[in-house]
């Protein structure tokens, strides 16, 4: 399912802050410049990703590391995408296997699969998957929140403290990233003290996560940093109630749409609530608990989108970047999912259905062709992720060559030259994340700055005084 991604993200090239963060603004020991970065963000130019992210983006940055050389940024993204979303994916599962006291084995296995295909075939998010600077604080955020969850879920079970405070350092680490700050808290007052998943425990034990992601939210929500980089879009702010409508319908809306445009995931889904129905579960479900589950995944997508809307001014009808989207998506189909399976659990036990594999398997098949006929006749086969990267395979690698002339033209320029780059352009494709050169004449960054735009950081990464890139 993932082997087309190995070969997009074959072809990743450094982009936007990679430059930003590669630099030696303040030492070349590593340590101390990943530090005073943190420490600058914090006061000058903050935002979502948070504290975690820089350090990650700072610390081990392949473009520093490995000074662009071949594939090396690929590479580099490929491990880390293989460690990251391994560890997704273990972590949703482990969910799964908590919360409804799944042995693990075919049942596990058929949950875990189809979960992972609605959210590897539906989009494609390359400020995600091809983006050094995009991973930690989306995909890694991801990893934490969830991983978080899965702690947590597994704790309800074993009451180890190892699980407990495993559970606390995960979370904390994730709420240093505000866009999580909202799913883990939500998903931990639902389990604890709704669901009362922690029964036993006394008051003190169950408030004291809480409060240590409380506080670590805060210390991020906090940061001077963040009026600043608010500030530099320049934008007249909207209303914070007209926000909160937009981030609520385009959240709501996007899953809605890709379950009408997308039929193959509609596909996934049912067969997720068949598998509910056969196999059930010894936990008792409650209908109002699924509600209420399904409202803590809207809300908690909703959490984190509301910081972009409101920071960026994002209108009804605006384009949102991938990674929010990625963001979104994942919080809305994994929770959905879990939804999903709750909801052919309850319907089992509540009229006590007995599913016969026969009939499990005639249904699904009829499922599976009647949405995959929909699927091929309305050509949206053609959509689905991994069909199309190897449809586009050419594009992709000819973009990655078109930009790395580019990358090798300003290399060979003399130092403290001007470069200016004129090419005509070649196609678009949703499976790159380009270099980010463009034709803006700005000037040269001075120490005080420690941050600018893509141009003007890889002018001092490549040690030329400007770079310009015309493209018709």
């Amino acid at each position: 399912m993932f082997l087309p991604f190995v070969f997009s993200v074959y072809y990743t090239m450094p982009a936007n802050d990679d430059y930003a963060w590669a630099l030696k603004w303040w030492s070349d020991n590593r340590f101390i410049e990943t530090f005073e970065r943190v420490r600058w963000n914090y006061m000058n130019c903050y935002g979502n990703s948070g504290l975690l992210a820089i350090v990650i983006q700072v610390l081990i940055n392949p473009l520093y590391l490995f000074d662009n050389a071949g594939h090396s940024m690929g590479i580099y993204m490929i491990v880390a995408d293989v460690i990251i979303f391994s560890g997704i994916i273990l972590s949703f599962r482990k969910i799964y296997q908590n919360l409804f006291e799944i042995e693990a084995g075919l049942q596990l296995n058929l949950i875990t699969f189809f979960t992972t295909a609605i959210l590897a075939t539906t989009y494609y998010y390359n400020d995600v998957y091809n983006w050094w600077s995009g991973m930690p604080g989306y995909s890694f955020g991801m990893l934490l929140g969830l991983a978080t969850i899965a702690k947590l879920t597994k704790y309800f079970n074993t009451k180890k403290t190892k699980d407990y405070v495993a559970m606390i350092i995960l979370g904390v680490l994730a709420c240093t990233n505000m866009m999580f700050d909202v799913f883990v808290g939500a998903t931990y007052v639902l389990l604890v003290f709704v669901f009362n998943k922690a029964k036993g425990d006394k008051l003190i034990k169950k408030v004291m996560p809480l409060v240590a992601f409380i506080i670590s939210g805060v210390i991020q929500v906090i940061a001077p940093g963040n009026y600043g980089r608010m500030d530099r879009f320049d934008l007249e702010r909207q209303g914070i109630g007209t926000s909160i409508y937009i981030t609520f319908f385009r959240v709501v809306q996007r899953f809605l749409l890709t379950l009408k445009g997308k039929p193959w995931t509609l596909l996934f889904f049912l067969i997720i609530l068949s598998l509910g129905l056969y196999y059930g579960t010894k936990k008792n479900i409650r209908l109002v608990n699924i509600i209420l589950g399904a409202f803590v995944t809207i809300f908690s997508a909703f959490g984190g989108v509301i910081l972009y809307v409101f920071g960026q001014d994002k209108g009804i009808d605006t384009e949102f970047a991938t990674r929010i989207n990625f963001f979104s998506d994942y919080i809305t189909f994994i929770g959905m999912a879990i939804v999903t399976f709750a909801i052919g659990c309850w319907i089992k036990q509540k009229f006590n259905v007995m599913l016969k594999k026969s009939v499990l398997l005639v249904a699904v098949t009829g499922i599976t062709l009647g949405l995959g006929a929909l699927t091929l006749l309305t050509g949206k086969y053609n959509e689905i992720i991994q069909i199309n990267i190897i449809q586009r395979a050419d594009v992709i690698r000819e973009s990655y060559y078109f930009w790395n002339e580019i990358i090798d033209e300003v290399i060979a320029a003399e130092d403290g030259a001007d470069v200016v780059i004129k090419r005509e352009n070649v196609d678009w494709c949703p499976y790159s994340y380009y270099t980010s050169f463009d034709d803006s004449v700005l000037p040269a960054l001075t120490e005080e700055e420690k941050y600018g735009t893509c141009n003007q950081c890889a002018s001092l990464y490549y040690d030329v005084n400007s770079i310009v890139v015309i493209l018709d």
